[in-house]
């Protein structure tokens, strides 16, 4: 089977969220907490879909637009960001591409005009290490993942970040293994027309 990614901007133009440079500094803050506040100044809502709700001990937003330091904050969490129908949403992008598709577009399909298929070894990992030590619990959380699409040998992702849980570690090292290979292989289609 074939995938494809498709990208769009979905942010209205009335407001300031993916443009307007801002400052603030947050300390000691869910991600969830963050984006609610910054979902409140833009007149948005927000939706999280994830298990874990990331502790964000210090996020310096300086000149910088309120989409791309949440995207960072995300990114850094190994989480996704969206923003769409007035709402900016976080989610885990492994679990929403295991649900069933919303649409099928088949081979052969006569909406299709052409396709372009490129791949990206450049960037991507065969496994992914998180390895965080604690100096005040004078713990060391460890997690190692593999991707087991990538064959036998490659290099690992390493991580040292803030977790607070051998979980917490395992959940990061997937995420931050799949946003690091999920655009290996990029596939573009021109279409004719929009679906009916």
């Amino acid at each position: 089977p074939m995938t494809v990614m498709i990208k769009a901007v979905s942010v209205p133009r009335s407001t300031s969220i993916r443009a307007e440079a801002k400052n603030k500094g947050w300390e000691d803050f869910t991600l969830s907490g963050i984006v609610k506040d910054i979902a409140s100044k833009a007149g948005m809502l927000f939706q999280l879909f994830v298990e874990n709700d990331p502790r964000i001990k210090l996020a310096d937003q300086a000149q910088t637009p309120y989409l791309p330091f949440l995207k960072k904050l995300c990114d850094d969490s190994g989480l996704a960001l969206k923003a769409t129908d007035r709402k900016i949403v976080v989610y885990d992008e492994v679990t929403f591409e295991n649900r069933s598709p919303a649409m099928t577009i088949s081979r052969g399909d006569s909406r299709i005009k052409n396709i372009n298929i490129k791949t990206k070894m450049a960037g991507t990992y065969k496994a992914a290490k998180v390895t965080y030590s604690d100096s005040l619990e004078d713990e060391t959380h460890v997690s190692l993942i593999e991707d087991d699409t990538m064959g036998e040998n490659g290099q690992t992702l390493q991580i040292n970040q803030l977790v607070k849980s051998e979980g917490e570690a395992e959940t990061l090292a997937k995420n931050k293994l799949h946003q690091a290979n999920k655009k290996e292989v990029k596939v573009k289609k021109a279409r004719d027309h929009q679906p009916p």
